[in-house]
């Protein structure tokens, strides 16, 4: 991955300029790549502190016809998928927030892994030095995985006996030739 960019206004003024110069190009490129790859319409204005004249792609009239189509939709419609950067961000926050509940989840599973692994392997359990939340999770997770264990031998002996049974209509069928 590449380095990852600090959100924050650039203070140094020649910096924010060059910033500004080479973002400007890239969503403008960005622009005309989505609208080519997946035939859709969109616009862009960008306005510069330092240029009166406000930067419209694809054209003056481009961007109007966008925009105009835009208006002339209803209310609802058009705040369907309107995101402001604080919904965006809260939005994002949520997301995160469920796939690190979900990492801990994950991570408190491959521990309580581990430690019954060394139990099995070393015969060695110290439960004096867990938490009772920590045997709890432990007990679950010990739970769990038989449940697991039982549903696959269930399923083993369905197909055992399924293929007893094929193996039998098989030796009528010889014996009846």
């Amino acid at each position: 991955m590449g380095n990852k960019v600090k959100l924050a206004f650039i203070t140094h003024n020649t910096k924010r300029k060059a910033a500004f110069r080479k973002r400007k190009i890239g969503i403008l490129k960005r622009l005309n790549e989505i609208t080519t790859l997946c035939g859709i319409e969109a616009c862009g204005i960008l306005y510069d502190n330092n240029n009166p004249q406000p930067v419209v792609w694809p054209t003056d009239s481009g961007a109007k016809s966008v925009l105009s189509r835009f208006a002339s939709l209803p209310e609802s419609e058009q705040s369907n998928n309107k995101v402001n950067q604080e919904d965006f961000l809260w939005k994002r926050i949520e997301k995160d927030f469920e796939k690190l509940k979900k990492e801990r989840e994950e991570t408190r599973k491959n521990v309580m892994a581990i430690i019954i692994n060394h139990y099995i392997y070393t015969k060695e359990f110290n439960g004096n030095s867990m938490s009772k939340n920590d045997l709890n999770d432990m007990s679950c997770f010990i739970d769990e995985n038989l449940k697991e264990i039982y549903r696959k031998m269930e399923g083993m002996k369905i197909e055992s006996q399924e293929h007893d049974g094929n193996e039998a209509g098989v030796m009528n069928e010889t014996k009846k030739q």
